[in-house]
C-alpha cells in the first residue's frame, strides 16, 4: 500500500529520531540494558548504605538501568573504582572523610585527581554526646570545666575522621585544652568493625564524642548517653530543645557529614552530565527524598560545579583546622 506523502515523511522524521536517540544512547553508554555498580564504603544496611539504594532504585525504575551495589572498606573500595574504566559505569558512594584525609596525607588514589565528582546526595548531622554518668548537662559545662582543669577533659574519635577535627575545631573555637584520646576498634565507616568512639564513651575511656546523630540514637532513648549540642548550624528536627554549637556563642561553627557519589578520573562530560541528571532527579522526587529522611539524612543534590566548589572549600577549611590543630596521622 502506497502511503500519502505528508504521512510518509512524518513517519520517517520519526525513524529518524529514533535512530539518533538509538545513536546518542550508544555512544554515551546509555542503552536501557546498561549495567551500573555503586561501591558502597559504608556497611550494609547502614544509612549511607540504604540512601544510596534508595536513590539507585529510583533511577532503576525509571531508566532501566540494572545497578549492582559492593560494600567496601574505604580504601579498598576507592581504589578498585579509580582503576575501573572511565564509562561511568562504576560508581563510588563515600563521605568527607574522603576530603579530610586528602589533608592528612598524600592520597592515592585522590579524591579531585582521579574521581570526577557528580553528587552530593545528602548529609548528616552531628552531636556531642557523653555518658549520662558524666556531670555535664550542657555543652558550656564541659567547656567551662575543661577551662578550670585543662587536659582532663578528654575527647574521643577515630583519628583523622571529620568527627576528629570537629572536636578540634569546638577546642579551637572555645580556646580550651582538652586532650585527645584515638578511639580503637573500629574503623572510619565502621566497616570493620563497632563503633569505636561510643564504646570509649561508653567504657569510661573519655568523656566526649562528636557522632553522626543516627549512631548514639538507641543510647540517647535508654538513657545511658546524653546529647550537649548540635554541631551543626541548624538544630536537629528531632531534637527540636538542643542548642547548636552556633547558638552557644562559638559563631560558625558547622559541620555535617556528607555522602557522595564520584566516577572515575576521565569519564565523559556527556556521561557525567546523564549521571548527574539521574541523581537529580532521583532526589527531587518526593518518596525517595521521604525516604531518605527517614534514614536521619538530609537530602542535598548539589551536583556537578557545585559539588566540585563545595569540595575544594572543604578541602580549604579542613586543612586549616589540620594545620592548625597540628594533627598527624600515621
Amino acid at each position: 500500500m502506497k502511503l500519502p506523502r505528508r504521512k510518509f515523511l512524518h513517519l520517517a522524521a520519526g525513524a529518524a529520531a529514533l535512530a539518533c536517540t538509538a545513536m546518542l544512547f550508544s555512544s554515551d553508554g546509555t542503552s536501557q540494558d546498561q549495567e551500573m555498580k555503586i561501591v558502597v564504603t559504608f556497611p550494609r544496611g547502614s544509612g549511607g548504605d540504604l540512601m544510596t539504594r534508595i536513590a539507585a532504585e529510583h533511577i532503576s525504575r525509571k531508566h532501566g538501568v540494572s545497578v549492582t551495589f559492593e560494600n567496601s572498606a574505604a580504601a579498598a573500595g576507592t581504589a578498585a573504582v579509580a582503576r575501573a574504566a572511565p564509562d561511568g559505569n562504576t560508581l563510588l558512594m563515600i563521605n568527607n572523610n574522603f576530603v579530610v584525609d586528602s589533608n592528612l596525607r598524600k592520597l592515592t588514589p585522590d579524591p579531585l585527581v582521579d574521581f570526577e565528582p557528580v553528587c552530593n546526595l545528602a548529609s548528616a548531622q552531628n552531636l556531642f554526646v557523653v555518658d549520662a554518668a558524666a556531670p555535664y548537662r550542657t555543652l558550656s559545662d564541659l567547656i567551662t570545666a575543661a577551662r578550670a582543669k585543662p587536659g582532663e577533659v578528654t575527647m574521643t574519635a577515630v583519628p583523622g575522621t571529620t568527627q576528629h577535627l570537629g572536636l578540634e575545631m569546638l577546642r579551637i573555637a572555645a580556646k580550651v585544652n582538652m586532650t585527645f584520646v584515638p578511639a580503637t576498634g573500629g574503623s572510619i565507616n565502621n566497616v570493620l568493625g563497632g563503633n569505636a568512639p561510643l564504646a570509649m564513651l561508653l567504657d569510661g575511656r573519655a568523656v566526649l564524642a562528636l557522632q553522626n546523630y543516627q549512631n548514639p540514637l538507641e543510647h540517647l532513648k535508654s538513657g545511658r548517653l546524653r546529647a550537649l549540642a548540635s554541631a551543626s548550624r541548624k538544630r536537629l528536627e528531632a531534637l527540636p530543645d538542643l542548642l547548636t554549637v552556633d547558638e552557644l556563642g562559638y559563631k560558625g561553627y558547622d559541620l555535617d557529614l556528607w555522602d557522595g557519589i564520584f566516577a572515575p578520573a576521565k569519564t565523559s562530560k556527556g556521561k557525567i552530565a546523564l549521571l548527574i541528571s539521574w541523581f537529580s532527579e532521583a532526589l527531587q522526587e518526593p518518596t525517595v527524598r521521604s525516604k531518605i529522611m527517614a534514614e536521619a539524612l538530609i537530602p542535598v543534590g548539589a551536583c556537578g560545579g557545585e559539588f566540585v566548589s563545595f569540595i575544594r572549600k572543604q578541602q580549604e577549611a579542613y586543612g586549616r583546622i589540620v594545620n592548625e590543630a597540628n594533627i598527624k596521622v600515621q
